[in-house]
């Protein structure tokens, strides 16, 4: 990691101010009004969807290397001839896991929420966790209805976990245990190497934080003057 952007990482995870924002400046990308902190690129969609798919490509990652087929942003009703399908499909996840033993479809969907945004500050300065999980429970009964009308007539039902994690790095209580069950899956596997289920777990969190604090300085660096 160039130095720049570890002086982003450093000052974003302590709350510094990385350049001088005036109260009524707007966002040039979005025209949302700038948070007095500087950190707006942290929440702003022009950026969200390089660290999306970063942090989607490092969960493809780990799911194949436990010997899972891996599918991105697959329809809902997707097949193994998945050009057949309507490009307005639903598709409920970034990532799609599928094991044949036993035979299981598992969308997982990547969301990234800004505990200091202005909807989420009052309670998250409160609330551990609160912006992750808010955002897990909208994504949840988002796709509730629409999986059960599939999973009725499907041979393999498809299930739905959301992934999601708050821009500082914590992530929801479901995401933590997708990951431990991918860890465990990944231990299992013949060609692991001799470590222990938690050594896995630790070690994919770290590659995931660092993912997601270096799109977070690439943001907030490529939006201001970093004042480093």
């Amino acid at each position: 990691m160039r130095p720049p952007i570890f002086s982003n990482c450093l000052s974003y995870r302590l709350g510094s101010t990385p350049y001088t924002i005036e109260s009524d400046t707007l966002c040039p990308h979005c025209g949302a009004p700038e948070l007095p902190s500087g950190f707006h690129a942290a929440q702003c969609k022009h950026f969200a969807c390089s660290r999306h798919n970063a942090i989607a490509k490092c969960v493809a990652s780990l799911g194949s290397s436990c010997g899972l087929l891996i599918q991105i942003e697959a329809p809902l009703r997707s097949t193994a001839s998945s050009r057949s399908i309507n490009n307005n499909a639903l598709r409920p996840g970034d990532v799609l896991a599928i094991d044949d033993n036993p035979p299981s479809r598992t969308n997982y969907d990547i969301n990234v929420s800004n505990p200091a945004a202005p909807s989420y500050a009052p309670t998250s300065c409160h609330r551990a966790l609160h912006a992750a999980t808010i955002s897990a429970n909208k994504k949840t009964a988002h796709y509730s209805k629409p999986l059960q009308a599939h999973n009725a007539t499907a041979p393999i039902p498809d299930s739905y976990v959301p992934l999601c994690v708050e821009t500082y790095g914590a992530w929801s209580p479901q995401a933590l245990l997708a990951f431990r069950k991918l860890a465990r899956r990944r231990f299992l596997c013949p060609d692991a190497a001799i470590q222990s289920t938690g050594a896995i777990l630790r070690k994919f969190l770290i590659s995931l934080d660092v993912c997601l604090q270096r799109a977070n300085a690439i943001a907030i660096a490529m939006r201001g003057i970093p004042s480093y």
